[in-house]
């Protein structure tokens, strides 16, 4: 790392990254009365929330999840504005918290480290944007990245051409805007959704389906994808859910 950003001072541990892990690597180790330094190269919080700010970039877990939880204070404060949140408000949020929490003084921006070797090659969004009107445009895959880059700019380019090997799975994303009666109501979910992604296999607040799908009814199956993709969640009270019966 840069020697005049220590000073050559000791120090107990060192966290590459202020993004979501290391930021709070950064609380924990604050709490035990170490003496951290964070060293990233970008300018500001948020790790691959700061990075990644290409056309359609978002969360692919509810923001209900994605979120830190060592602070109740936190949790109380913060309202998302969707249950998919895009890069900008991921953004704000690790601003705040660096904000609320001070973090800043114990990081090195705009540093790395000097003894690793880095793959020049990048897959980097450069954060002042691309124009790509009327570009002719080609997308390497359709994973999460590949299908969000596609939907966001296929209206800008002039031409769009997808290079898929495997086809991936997708879904309607449902992604309402939260009301205040949802902050509401995600507010009070907090000792059990925080109890839930602690006993379940994948960090989620839904508990994991372990029947094998082609064996249930064609109802039940439609049922089940509904859930998993929120169609029936974080809604007010006073609202209804109708499960779709067409197959997809």
């Amino acid at each position: 790392m840069d020697a005049s950003a220590s000073e050559h001072q000791p120090f107990d541990a060192a966290i590459v990254g202020a993004g979501f892990t290391g930021l709070y690597m950064l609380w924990s180790l604050r709490k035990l009365g170490m003496r951290v330094r964070v060293i990233d190269a970008a300018s500001g919080v948020g790790g691959t929330r700061y990075w990644n700010c290409y056309p359609g970039a978002r969360t692919d877990s509810p923001s209900s999840i994605y979120q830190y939880r060592f602070s109740e204070e936190l949790l109380d404060e913060w309202n998302w504005d969707e249950r998919y949140v895009g890069q900008a408000e991921s953004e704000r949020y690790f601003n705040h918290v660096a904000d609320r929490f001070d973090p800043r003084k114990d990081i090195s921006f705009g540093t790395r480290v000097d003894s690793a070797t880095w793959n020049e090659a990048t897959a980097r969004w450069p954060r002042e944007g691309i124009d790509l009107k009327g570009q002719c445009v080609g997308v390497i895959g359709t994973g999460a990245t590949g299908i969000q880059v596609i939907q966001t700019i296929a209206p800008e380019a002039g031409h769009l051409t997808v290079f898929q090997r495997t086809a991936n799975y997708a879904a309607p994303m449902t992604n309402p805007r939260y009301s205040g009666a949802d902050h509401a109501a995600i507010r009070a979910r907090h000792p059990q959704t925080r109890e839930t992604i602690w006993r379940t296999f994948a960090g989620f607040d839904q508990e994991g389906e372990t029947r094998a799908y082609f064996d249930l009814p064609p109802a039940e199956r439609r049922a089940i994808t509904a859930s998993a993709r929120g169609e029936c969640r974080w809604r007010p009270a006073t609202s209804t859910c109708t499960t779709a019966t067409t197959s997809t």
